[in-house]
């Protein structure tokens, strides 16, 4: 990510940063035109609110429509963040499976691998399967470790 980021956005794993911080901080990444992209900021013209403004906290998010379909074919080079430089160091773009309608497209980037394998890493038993309940919102584990493998 970009020098100039809010540091919530880094915030380390297992700490758990305000909300309502994070939310606002999200709104300033994705919707600044040096740091946000594309897609988000082609989006926002088309918004009968301001995100940077108006989004305030969690609940705010429901101001947001539903953009599953335009994530079906958006391309990619869109979907990632300018804040993230000319030469963005993607680790895999992945499709949904399509069971709610065609694939939705996600770009899987280094800063967002490294987290998810930081996160993953203490919940993983000794065979490498990921134990206990939660919710992964991205890849499964086993279409980022296909990424990782990709890259070496």
């Amino acid at each position: 990510m970009s020098d100039d980021i809010d540091t919530v956005l880094d915030t380390p794993i297992g700490d758990c940063p305000d909300p309502g911080e994070l939310v606002r901080a999200a709104m300033r990444w994705h919707f600044d035109p040096r740091t946000g992209s594309p897609f988000w900021l082609e989006r926002a013209r088309t918004l009968d609110f301001d995100p940077l403004t108006d989004v305030k906290g969690v609940d705010d998010l429901a101001l947001f429509p539903n953009v599953c379909d335009e994530l079906r074919d958006v391309r990619i080079e869109d979907l990632v963040p300018r804040g993230y430089g000319e030469r963005p160091d993607i680790r895999g773009i992945f499709e949904s499976g399509g069971t709610t309608g065609r694939p939705k497209r996600v770009v899987l980037l280094q800063d967002w691998f490294l987290k998810s394998q930081e996160w993953l890493g203490p919940r993983a038993g000794p065979n490498g399967v990921v134990t206990g309940a939660g919710v992964h919102r991205g890849p499964i584990p086993a279409h980022a470790g296909i990424a990782q493998g990709a890259r070496q």
